[in-house]
């Protein structure tokens, strides 16, 4: 998997401590959030990886997850001070994350929190993934382009902080 949207370096360390540890348990880590201060919170997004295909984990494969996931932040020392560990389903606004994920979304209404607003668009802007250009390592830096507000926006992944799927009934 690609990483493409920007991570602190704390999120970095865990996304690559959940694949070490709970990769092999069948789960990927759809997302994280790492938020500090008072009372840390580390919040962690997984899909089982069944042979049928990717699907919500049940909340005992929750549990369990977050029971490893909790002795390899103790072991790690990555949080100082006391936290909370929330472990749950990617949901009906799946993260996107990996350059993948957006390849996946292509024709998906998606909402966008970005390092800095961009200019006529903000920092929030919501609209249809209508491609996706270039790769890490290859020619051109990964962006996505969004069709919003009348008009197509190409916006560099890397300045992508976080991004959902919106789920319409």
């Amino acid at each position: 998997m690609l990483e493409v949207i920007a991570k602190s370096d704390l999120e970095k360390r865990l996304l690559a401590l959940c694949e070490i540890h709970i990769g092999p348990l069948g789960f990927r880590v759809i997302d994280v959030d790492c938020s500090t201060g008072g009372r840390s919170l580390v919040r962690a997004f997984v899909e089982f990886l069944a042979p049928e295909g990717p699907r919500s984990p049940t909340l005992d494969e929750c549990a369990s997850v977050s029971r490893v996931l909790g002795g390899v932040l103790e072991a790690e020392e990555l949080v100082s001070g006391s936290y909370n560990l929330e472990v749950s389903s990617p949901g009906l606004d799946r993260r996107l994350r990996t350059l993948e994920d957006f390849e996946s979304s292509v024709g998906s209404e998606v909402r966008l929190r970005l390092v800095s607003p961009v200019s006529g668009l903000g920092k929030e802007p919501a609209g249809t993934v209508k491609s996706v250009k270039g790769s890490p390592g290859g020619e051109g830096d990964p962006s996505v382009v969004l069709q919003c507000q009348s008009r197509e926006w190409e916006i560099p992944l890397a300045r992508v902080r976080r991004a959902n799927r919106v789920w319409k009934s």
